[in-house]
């Protein structure tokens, strides 16, 4: 499959769970009220596990909370045999950090 076929199909994966998403990264953060996501930040690259094959792709999309930049996020997800998100694996891999503190 091409590349862009690939990402736009994530892309549309990921849109269709924004719902699910959110709710998990309120669940994390406390203090967020609004999640904004970056659709054009998708990154998926290889996880290092310390063998020399990896651990697997993760996907990892950029987003802000409270409708403010400077609150960023990274969401990670790891992909299945299909390059699709696996929900379940969800995960902050950049926590909230909102003003000079961080909220998980």
């Amino acid at each position: 499959m091409r590349q862009e076929a690939q990402k736009e199909r994530q892309v549309a994966f990921l849109k269709a769970h924004e719902k699910e998403m959110t709710e998990y990264i309120k669940k994390e953060a406390k203090d967020v009220r609004k999640v904004t996501y970056n659709w054009n930040s998708i990154n998926v690259g290889v996880v290092g596990n310390g063998t020399p094959w990896g651990g697997g792709k993760k996907i990892q999309i950029f987003g802000y909370a409270n409708a403010e930049r400077d609150f960023e996020f990274r969401l990670d997800m790891e992909l299945d045999e299909k390059i699709f998100p696996k929900l379940s694996t969800m995960e902050l891999g950049q926590k909230v950090y909102i003003d000079e503190g961080r909220y998980e």
